[in-house]
């Protein structure tokens, strides 16, 4: 099987951009688990597939590292919108994506022809009613449950840096306690409206951001802080910014990037 590809990053998310438009991908999953794995193939948090739509300009399917279906991903979408502009594919500057969770309205700022930053009303955010209290290494930690788009955990810590996101991640995500394996985010309070992130995203273990855990970070903070201002979420691979609109959807804000394009061929043709 032979296709192009781009790989694209937004703070440190990575991932593998198809365009579908003209020949879609068979076994997708099998394909995402084969160029998502780092040092043997392409390497990336996930892949994400551009179809045409008969509801918005374009529609999205995204897939974790390990092959499993994502609803939603706040960064993969502004990188699909990046490689829209920039192909021609679609030139102007607010658009609409679709996603399994509906479609997502993008809006462009652009310097000399090319894209630098994206924003996307990621619609409205629900925060659930229930703490959910996890013992892990004989410390307790509580976690507030989120809906962006996708379905998140999130949990205030001491240390962000030095926490250990690897091994209570995959303890969390696999949980009997959610009604459905939750990303997971873990932060602190930095000062002011600032907060620093780091995630555990389901399929695809801990990655250096991610959009839609930012805003559920973003809301959990403002709502214990009582917040009404943007507030800048620092992840492993730069910053993200989150407002929050009067009718409750957020918004959220960050550079993309594109890495670099490429030929997948595996020499074989069974797909």
């Amino acid at each position: 099987m032979r296709f192009e590809f781009i790989k694209i990053q937004c703070s440190g998310n990575d991932y593998i951009c198809v365009d579908c438009s003209e020949n879609a991908i068979a076994c997708p999953s099998e394909i995402a688990r084969r160029l998502c794995l780092r040092r043997f193939s392409v390497g990336a948090d996930g892949l994400v597939l551009v179809f045409p739509s008969e509801i918005a300009d374009a529609r999205i399917e995204i897939f974790n590292a390990d092959g499993s279906e994502a609803k939603m991903c706040g960064n993969a979408i502004r990188g699909v919108a990046k490689y829209l502009y920039e192909s021609g594919k679609i030139k102007k500057t607010e658009l609409s994506i679709e996603t399994v969770s509906g479609a997502k309205q993008l809006f462009l700022i652009t310097e000399r022809g090319r894209v630098d930053r994206v924003k996307i009303n990621m619609g409205p955010v629900k925060i659930l009613p229930y703490i959910k209290k996890i013992i892990f290494e004989n410390k307790e930690y509580f976690f507030r449950c989120v809906l962006t788009g996708n379905f998140h955990a999130v949990t205030f810590v001491g240390n962000v840096r030095d926490f250990p996101v690897e091994r209570i991640g995959s303890v969390v995500e696999n949980s009997s306690l959610f009604s459905e394996n939750p990303n997971v985010e873990f932060i602190r309070a930095s000062g002011g409206n600032e907060i620093e992130m780091r995630v555990w995203e389901k399929g695809s273990g801990e990655t250096y951001s991610c959009g839609t855990g930012a805003v559920a970070a973003a809301a959990v903070f403002s709502a214990e802080a009582g917040l009404s201002e943007p507030v800048t979420v620092h992840v492993r691979g730069g910053d993200l910014r989150v407002f929050f609109e009067k009718d409750g959807s957020a918004v959220l804000s960050g550079d993309v990037r594109t890495v670099y394009h490429g030929i997948y061929d595996d020499g074989e043709d069974r797909y």
